[in-house]
């Protein structure tokens, strides 16, 4: 006697849906952290508005001083800011609505600043690691949080 398996297949339509990415299993949308390839840019002018996504490189072209809109924190997002090369102006990194970042041990104030003295090659990278809340990497000069 021969047995029969029958197996039911079901196949799911999902749509795409903007910012969102399918989970490689199921196809389901789920949010995209880590995944954007890193954007890059050169700004004259300021305040300079976030770009969104993940990994963003942002230089200040400017002749003087600029001020950078960081967003507000996601685990995982990372943002980092320098002088481009030739360029010397203080870098101001505005920080959104009750967000903080953490210099050497110590958080800021909420909705603070992070400001460099404008020296040539000025740069430090920010990293959340949680809602609202970053840690700063001072790769050159000096900073105040403010």
């Amino acid at each position: 006697m021969t047995k029969v398996l029958a197996i039911a297949v079901l196949t799911l339509s999902v749509p795409a849906v903007a910012g969102l990415c399918k989970e490689a299993i199921t196809g389901l949308p789920v949010p995209c952290i880590g995944t954007a390839a890193p954007s890059a840019a050169a700004s004259t002018s300021g305040p300079v508005s976030d770009p969104g996504g993940t990994n963003v490189f942002l230089f200040n072209n400017a002749a003087g001083a600029i001020t950078f809109n960081a967003p507000a924190g996601v685990a995982g997002y990372q943002r980092c800011y320098r002088n481009a090369t030739t360029r010397t102006g203080a870098i101001t990194i505005q920080m959104a609505a009750s967000n903080t970042v953490d210099v050497n041990g110590v958080n800021g104030s909420s909705a603070g600043t992070l400001v460099s003295t404008g020296a040539s090659g000025d740069s430090v990278c920010i990293v959340s690691d949680a809602a609202n809340h970053w840690y700063a990497y001072i790769q050159m000069g000096s900073w105040t949080n403010n």
